[in-house]
């Protein structure tokens, strides 16, 4: 500190402002003992706002600084005494301590005159509490104004620990550091803080020293709030509740208008208020300070404390401040209230992922303040919830919702769907997918026509619904409909800010393109969940989104990019859901299957399989797990396993590519080229990816193989594929892992097998459609689901799940959009409909 004021004399003017006990005037008295310049030092009270006393002493001590005697006479005015320092020494600087106490103006204005003298000639340095009434802006403009706080002033860990051994207490760092927390590095605290531990009490600890010890009340009230008018001080004690204060918090606390004209005044005049640096137009009132207004407010009203912050939380939550609305309903012990708040705003503190920190509020709610309502029934079931007991959750779920009864219409609303939201949440985080999409049908019609005002997190309990019904029809095996809510939830969740969801929703819209076979696809929308920084990859909260891209990375050959993205996918697995262990499990056998590490992959299956109760409802999980499986038999030479598992995967629906490329394969291992005809007829090549095109050149090489006329399909179809797959064909083909013995072996062996059992034959002529279900193809093109379908037609919908499945069969469809495609192309569809 001293430099610093060696250096600001050299430039003119120092100003060293901050309030009572930071210190300035023994920072000042430091430098002035080891500087080499002339000082002269004058102490200023209320008693100096005089012309006559001020010049007089300032004259003695210009005299003692070395300048001439002064004359018998008082000087009578700023003029004649100034000419008392051009006949002093050069480099004199002049201290003047307290100069806020002046007022008077021609005493200002003599002062003025003397900052306008060159440093060379009389540098001055003030001191005071608050800016003094002083054109200092001139100097602040040239640079010649040097401007110390108490933030130059604020006690580091070692000055603490000297100042305390000074006063005799000699404390370990962790100590000294509770020391500075406590006071703020304020020097007279710490001060005082010395001698409270000082004490021959030997009960006193640093977890005692507040505000409301004597020393320290008594020393605050008298430096600090004496000096304010008595409208200040009680403005002070009702505004000292919360932990920052604004001036619009301030006039709802006061009942007045002018809080924002008395904290800019109380922060100019350094009385223990400061800008927060957290929000703008914020302030912070000292943590002492705010000690001994606490303990004046309980004394002058008991209750008065307690009544403020349930006013502050009111006022918070009319801002939508959720935290800091929290914090003062918990503080005023206003529970009913607290729980209003959970009600219609807990949610949205689940969608970051943080239980815990929801857990933390609901356990300020002591046991005996719950009572027979709804919001207290909600408030159990959430902390069931952030416990991981989800299996429990219904039953607290619906002990609330009957505490509904009798309550109007629109008070109902917002904490049925609040209710039913919780449903949706532990029904996922449980693994039941079919409820899961049935409570956020439930959310999603409930939401309709609800104000805004009577449910504010309406936005994000609308995004997570919309995320919630794509994800359960996607993993219940009805992915054609999942795809318009996943893509709905995804621009919601933008439009809200809801991040988690977004990714969640956006890494199952990739795992779909790329279970459709769309390799290109998914990995683009994979990709979309990357930091944007690129420097982790798939964010890690996106586990879905890393599980598809170690599935696509696998596919195009890229071992170590599937590696990196299958550690991100690991490294999300802790605290994850069934659901989401699962698809780890499925990635990690699909990677060790291609790495030939057949052990690895039955074990990760295994794991997988021990989830009865996910793959009951999760039956898009369950075929996939199937399918891997399947693929580790054809690995371990046990073809004749795959037809009975994926038909009993499958049940009646539809073989997807993959499904059929693999049972394909099985029928080629056991020697049935009719059988693997029959099934890989029913596909086409529709992609340019490099997985689709190596499995269909695989395809018609098997019906070449099947008709003699392998060598001319080999010619015609290994040309078309990506770039970097004809350094061999083996290797192009093994990827999906094709007999580990090479292709163009078992090409070989297959040429000198008997002849195919099937001849060529024309395109058979698709069966006659129904005119019911010609009357159910129409609505294909449309969005319309089956239910909405089933509407239209007047029928039931299972009738009309029966007609789509004899359409899809007859097409050789294996999804919605493929039979529209096929039908239009056979003409039985025209393009407008």
């Amino acid at each position: 500190m001293s430099a610093r004021i060696e250096a600001g004399t050299q430039r003119g003017t120092t100003l060293l402002c901050a309030g009572a006990g930071w210190g300035k005037t023994v920072a000042a008295r430091a430098w002035a003992v080891d500087t080499s310049r002339p000082v002269g030092w004058l102490t200023l009270s209320a008693a100096d706002d005089d012309p006559a006393t001020f010049w007089t002493r300032l004259s003695a001590v210009l005299h003692r600084a070395g300048g001439p005697v002064p004359g018998s006479a008082t000087p009578r005015d700023g003029a004649e005494a100034l000419r008392l320092i051009d006949g002093g020494p050069d480099g004199l600087v002049l201290v003047l301590d307290g100069v806020d106490e002046i007022r008077d103006s021609s005493v200002l204005d003599g002062i003025s005159a003397l900052l306008q003298y060159p440093p060379s000639r009389l540098a001055v340095v003030l001191l005071a509490r608050s800016e003094p009434l002083l054109p200092l802006h001139r100097q602040r403009v040239t640079g010649e104004l040097t401007e110390l706080d108490d933030g130059d002033l604020r006690l580091l860990a070692d000055e603490a620990a000297q100042l305390l051994a000074h006063h005799g207490v000699d404390l370990d760092p962790p100590d000294v550091q509770a020391v500075l927390d406590r006071t703020g590095g304020w020097p007279a605290g710490v001060s005082l803080a010395a001698g409270f531990l000082g004490s021959a009490d030997p009960d006193r600890r640093i977890g005692g020293f507040t505000g409301a010890v004597p020393s320290v009340s008594a020393y605050l009230t008298r430096e600090v709030l004496d000096g304010l008018a008595a409208s200040v001080r009680s403005f002070l004690r009702r505004t000292s509740v919360p932990d920052e204060i604004s001036a619009e918090l301030a006039d709802a606390l006061t009942g007045r208008s002018d809080g924002a004209r008395i904290l800019a005044e109380l922060e100019r005049a350094n009385a223990f208020v400061t800008r927060s640096g957290s929000r703008a137009g914020w302030y912070r009132y000292h943590p002492m300070l705010r000690d001994v207004l606490h303990q004046a407010l309980s004394t002058e009203d008991p209750s008065g404390i307690t009544a403020l912050h349930r006013r502050a939380a009111r006022w918070h939550d009319a801002q939508d401040d959720m935290a800091a609305a929290v914090d003062s309903a918990a503080a005023g012990k206003d529970w009913l209230f607290l729980a209003h708040l959970l009600t219609t705003r807990s949610v949205p503190l689940l969608l970051t992922g943080d239980s815990v920190a929801l857990a933390t509020i609901l356990n300020r709610i002591p046991a005996d303040a719950y009572l027979p309502d709804a919001e207290f029934g909600l408030c159990a079931a959430l902390l069931r919830y952030c416990a991981g007991d989800h299996d429990a959750v219904p039953d607290y779920v619906r002990r609330a919702r009957r505490l509904l009864a009798g309550r109007s219409e629109r008070d109902r609303r917002p904490i049925d769907i609040v209710l039913r939201t919780l449903d949706l949440l532990a029904a996922g985080a449980g693994g039941d997918l079919t409820a899961q999409t049935e409570a956020a049908t439930e959310v999603l019609d409930l939401l309709v026509d609800v104000p805004v005002p009577d449910l504010p997190a309406m936005v994000q309990y609308r995004t997570l619904a919309l995320a919630g019904k794509g994800i359960g029809l996607f993993w219940t095996g009805q992915q054609d409909e999942s795809e318009r809510y996943l893509e709905a939830a995804v621009a919601a969740a933008r439009a809200s800010g809801v991040r988690s969801v977004e990714l969640h929703a956006a890494g199952h819209l990739a795992l779909l393109a790329y279970l459709r076979g769309a390799v290109t696809d998914a990995r683009d929308l994979a990709l979309a969940c990357h930091d944007p920084a690129g420097a982790t990859g798939v964010v890690p909260g996106c586990l879905t989104a890393s599980v598809t891209l170690t599935l696509v990375e696998l596919d195009r050959l890229d071992v170590r990019a599937a590696e990196r993205a299958l550690r991100v996918a690991r490294a999300a697995r802790t605290g994850a859901t069934a659901l989401s262990s699962a698809l780890v499990d499925v990635a990690q056998a699909t990677y060790a299957r291609l790495g030939d590490d057949l052990p690895a992959a039955r074990a990760a299956l295994r794991r997988v399989r021990s989830e009865t109760r996910l793959l009951t409802t999760a039956s898009t999980l369950a075929r996939w797990a199937a399918l891997v499986e399947s693929e580790v038999d054809l690995a371990e030479g046990l073809p004749e396993r795959v037809a009975p598992r994926l038909a009993s995967s499958a049940q009646d629906d539809p073989l997807t590519r993959r499904e059929a490329i693999c049972l394909a394969r099985a029928e080629v291992a056991l020697g049935d080229f009719h059988g693997a005809e029959e099934i890989l007829a029913r596909l086409g090549a529709t992609s340019a990816d490099l997985a689709a095109a190596v499995e269909y050149c695989v395809r018609d090489v098997l019906l070449a193989i099947a008709r003699r006329r392998a060598d001319r399909v080999l010619g015609d179809h290994l040309p078309e594929l990506p770039a970097g797959t004809r350094d061999g064909n083996d290797r192009a083909l093994r990827h999906r892992d094709w007999p580990a013995e090479g292709t163009v072996r078992l090409i070989s062996e297959m040429l000198a097998a008997p002849p195919a059992l099937a001849q060529p034959d024309e395109p058979q002529p698709v069966d006659r459609l129904s005119e019911r279900e010609r009357d159910v193809l129409r609505y294909l093109p449309t969005m319309l689901n089956a239910q909405e379908i089933a509407d239209e037609l007047h029928v039931s919908v299972n009738t009309v799940k029966a007609h789509l499945k004899a359409i899809y069969r007859k097409l050789g469809a294996s999804r919605r959009r493929e039979a529209v495609v096929r039908a239009r192309r056979l003409g039985i569809l025209r393009g407008a409909e």
